[in-house]
């Protein structure tokens, strides 16, 4: 699987394109300004807002559009790596350079892999 930055006219907005075998499996849209996440693939759609933790660590909170939250993030920039949890779901991620920039998702305690995304070119530093 492969994220492909999508060009748009608005410079707030950042799009992607997550592909595999050659179709798109999900789209991500990036609001800057309104720190939002919008995700559509396989029917279904789903909006979050993104919210610093804390300004002393990398954590980021993810909130419904009823600004409930239903996750978080937190990412160690030495690792390059640490856990996300949406909606239950506990996952680990970890940047990997290898031929360009991975990202790696675990499940919680697992050594093999969940999934394998190459991120688009440029983009060394935390995701999103």
């Amino acid at each position: 699987m492969e994220w492909i930055s999508i060009n748009t006219v608005d410079p707030e907005m950042k799009k992607y394109h997550l592909l595999k075998d050659d179709g798109v499996q999900v789209v991500l849209k990036y609001n800057l300004l309104q720190q939002s996440i919008r995700m559509s693939g396989r029917g279904k759609q789903q909006v979050f807002f993104v919210e610093s933790g804390s300004i002393w660590n990398n954590r980021m909170l993810f909130k419904n559009a009823y600004g409930v939250e239903v996750g978080s993030f937190l990412f160690n920039n030495r690792s390059r790596a640490g856990p996300i949890q949406i909606e239950g779901t506990a996952l680990q991620i970890s940047l990997v350079e290898s031929d360009g920039i991975s990202a790696v998702l675990y499940e919680q305690d697992k050594q093999k892999p969940l999934m394998i995304c190459r991120l688009p070119e440029g983009r060394k530093e935390q995701p999103v």
